[in-house]
């Protein structure tokens, strides 16, 4: 089903995420610090794909707010042409 995910929670592992549509994205693990960061590859196991997978970096943070958490999704090395990413996530 669309944003099911499975990870194996440690660098080096895998990650998986099914996405609206039907396609599915994935990556591999690169940087773990409980509860404060995770960081993965990214991209599309569709062949061909001009955003194949692993070919971008998406970092989430935790970072504590006085009244919360606050979490910060980054994602990096969005080649040209994906404008649609590169101005931010909608979901």
């Amino acid at each position: 089903p669309a944003g099911a995910a499975e990870s194996a929670g440690e660098v080096g592992g895998p990650h998986r995420g099914n996405r609206r549509g039907g396609a599915v994205a994935g990556g591999s693990i690169v940087e773990v610090v409980p509860h404060g960061r995770i960081a993965f590859t990214w991209g599309f196991e569709i062949e061909g794909s001009a955003l194949p997978a692993g070919s971008t970096l998406v970092s989430i943070e935790l970072i504590p707010q006085s009244d919360g958490t606050l979490v910060r999704l980054t994602q990096e090395r969005v080649p040209e042409g994906f404008e649609s990413v590169q101005q931010g996530w909608d979901n």
